[in-house]
């Protein structure tokens, strides 16, 4: 249950670490 608890906070953690990679690149081009 625990484990559970923490394989979801890190794929949380990684999607929001994707989107702001996405966001910087998006920033850098324009």
């Amino acid at each position: 249950h625990f484990r559970a608890l923490i394989d979801s906070f890190v794929i949380d953690m990684e999607q929001q670490a994707i989107k702001l990679v996405e966001v910087a690149h998006g920033e850098r081009r324009a």
